[in-house]
């Protein structure tokens, strides 16, 4: 319950500065009040499993704003200024070295360049230099049939419009070679929500099998 009060305090704050806002703090229910509790402690789980994601997969800056958004929620470092700081530091120096790594392949190989411009980014998405780059070689010839290519791969898979595991699958894979060379690519974005939504119905599926009894063929949906 000490735990829960300073939460509860600080949940409710927008309540009391909301102009739009009909209802009083008094007014709430005590199940109210911890449904509310529950589900910010429920969005500071997830976010901390989205910076632990995110760091493993070298994505810096979003690792950071996650662990970040921890800190705030919680109103203490649960992560330290200190390691937040390292993450800052590796990100920069990542930033400077695969932004300089990009600029060397610029004119000999434009499809490694923007790789390695899309490494910068997931370092560090604001750098002026990096995006001026990456719209240049994103208008050469041979950098635009090769992202066409990948991205018909994903865009064939979506057409198809299959909710099954293997299919779910291929779709994934395709997108991850996609966003190898662009993460901001608008269908793989696309793409990416259809993945999440496509898991949700499987697993959904899965226990709809199990509490049906069908317990092979759950178990069977659920490794895969």
């Amino acid at each position: 319950m000490k735990r829960i009060m300073p939460f509860l305090i600080t949940l409710l704050i927008p309540f009391l500065f909301t102009a739009c806002s009909l209802v009083s703090v008094n007014s709430l229910s005590t199940e109210k009040k911890f449904e509310i509790y529950h589900s910010v402690v429920n969005e500071i789980e997830s976010y901390k499993k989205e910076g632990d994601i995110y760091l493993k997969n070298k994505y810096y800056h979003k690792a950071i704003l996650a662990y970040e958004k921890v800190n705030f929620y919680e109103a203490k470092e649960v992560y330290s200024k200190e390691y937040i700081n390292n993450l800052k530091n590796r990100a920069s120096y990542n930033a400077k070295y695969f932004l300089k790594k990009a600029h060397e392949n610029a004119k000999k190989n434009k499809i490694k360049s923007l790789y390695y411009i899309n490494i910068t980014m997931r370092n560090n998405p604001t750098l002026k230099k990096a995006i001026k780059l990456k719209e240049t070689l994103l208008e050469d010839a041979k950098v635009k049939s090769f992202i066409n290519k990948k991205e018909q791969k994903v865009q064939n898979l979506l057409n198809k419009n299959k909710m099954m595991v293997y299919h779910t699958r291929s779709l994934n894979n395709s997108v991850k070679k996609l966003i190898k060379y662009d993460d901001f690519n608008p269908i793989a974005m696309k793409a990416k929500s259809i993945i999440k939504n496509s898991y949700e119905k499987l697993v959904k599926n899965s226990i709809s099998l199990y509490n049906k009894k069908n317990y092979s063929q759950a178990k069977k949906e659920f490794n895969l």
